[in-house]
C-alpha cells in the first residue's frame, strides 16, 4: 500500500530518500502523465532529471563541428555509471504511477 510518505516532491527529498532507503524499498514519484506534466511545472521537471540521474542516465549535448549533421547534435539521455534506483512505471486509475526502487 503507497502511503503519503512514500512521494517524493521535490529533488531534495530523493536525495533524502537515497540516504535513508534499504536496496529493494520504492517511492512514487509522480502520478499521472508525466512527460506533459513534466512541462508545466518545473519542480516535477528537476525531480524527474534526478531520477534519471540517479538511474545512472544522464543528458548528453554533442559539441558541434563543422563536419556534423544537424540531426546528430540532439541531446539525448545515455546510460553512464552505476545506477542507485531503477526506474518502474504502472498503470493506476490516473494514468501511470512513476516509481523509483532503491538497488
Amino acid at each position: 500500500m503507497i502511503t503519503a510518505l512514500d512521494r517524493l516532491h521535490d529533488s531534495d527529498a530523493l536525495d533524502d530518500w537515497l540516504t535513508i532507503a534499504q536496496p529493494g524499498e520504492w517511492c512514487v514519484y509522480h502520478v499521472g502523465h508525466l512527460a506533459p506534466d513534466r512541462a508545466k511545472n518545473h519542480d516535477l521537471d528537476m525531480l524527474a532529471k534526478a531520477m534519471l540521474s540517479a538511474a545512472g542516465w544522464h543528458l548528453y549535448r554533442p559539441r558541434p563541428s563543422k563536419a556534423d549533421d544537424k540531426k546528430d547534435l540532439e541531446p539525448r539521455y545515455v546510460r553512464s555509471g552505476a545506477p542507485t534506483v531503477a526506474l518502474v512505471q504502472r498503470r493506476c486509475k490516473r494514468g501511470f504511477e512513476y516509481l523509483g526502487v532503491r538497488l
